[in-house]
């Protein structure tokens, strides 16, 4: 028999439950989660994404982040002649537990 995840939690306060991947897609689907708010999915653990510049709203990103991101994406004609892209602002699904949304991230293209 297996326990639910609220009487694994209730017998162990101290267990972080992680969520997978599946889960969180179900969440959003669900509308738990509102599509484009600023969470993604970290080693199971649904957290707040911060790149905004203190005390500038969630919602907006600071304007070292944005460097950062026009700097990844100037790199896109060099990593294209090795047969990859840099993916800026997306979801990369790792399984089973993340989901980052990192600044960017260079993909091999097939």
């Amino acid at each position: 028999m297996t326990l639910t995840i609220s009487e694994e939690l209730a017998a162990e306060p101290r267990l972080a439950y992680r969520h997978t991947v599946g889960e969180y897609h179900r969440m959003l689907k669900a509308g738990m989660i509102e599509e484009g708010a600023p969470f993604e999915l970290l080693d199971g653990q649904i957290v707040r994404k911060i790149r905004n510049a203190y005390g500038e709203s969630l919602m907006t990103s600071g304007t070292r982040h944005m460097t950062a991101v026009l700097t990844l994406a100037d790199l896109n004609p060099r990593l294209k002649r090795l047969g990859c892209a840099m993916r800026i602002q997306g979801p990369i699904t790792l399984p089973s537990f993340d989901e980052p949304e990192p600044p960017g991230v260079a993909v091999r293209c097939t």
